[in-house]
């Protein structure tokens, strides 16, 4: 299984055309798409790479996080509306994968240096790994940590 993180920097818009020939390129079964902030552009990436995709909103932010995969996806829930103190967007899928069901948990953490940055990214994390993990499911956790 190939697995791939990528942010596309303000949406993708304006260079749709070379990040889907670099996603083709790239050939992932699984890419967390990083501030995949415009629907239509996620869904143009979907198509020329021959992906489904899901994505999810930010509710306190113009920074989303989109799935695009070569396996069915079983659910998408935007885990933004369950923890609205995330500084940015994430998203848990549920993927049928011919090694059996995958969860795929794509987050975006909060920005900045120094040690109250990495606190906040700490609090940002625990709770939807506390919440939204199974430890009968394998978890893929994929992003940028911005760590």
């Amino acid at each position: 299984m190939r697995i791939a993180a990528y942010n596309i920097l303000a949406g993708g818009t304006g260079r749709l055309d070379p990040l889907a020939e670099t996603l083709r390129y790239i050939n992932a079964d699984i890419t967390a798409l990083i501030e995949a902030d415009c629907p239509d552009a996620v869904a143009y990436l979907a198509h020329k790479t021959g992906c489904q995709h899901a994505q999810a909103e930010s509710p306190t932010s113009n920074f989303h996080v989109a799935l695009l995969s070569r396996f069915p996806i079983r659910s998408a829930i935007n885990l933004g509306i369950a923890h609205p103190t995330l500084s940015r967007a994430a998203m848990l899928a549920r993927l049928d994968t011919p090694l059996g069901p995958v969860n795929t948990l794509i987050i975006h953490l909060h920005a900045g240096l120094g040690r109250d940055a990495e606190a906040r990214r700490i609090d940002e994390l625990n709770p939807i790994l506390h919440a939204h993990t199974d430890p009968d499911t394998p978890t893929i956790i994929a992003g940028d940590l911005n760590t």
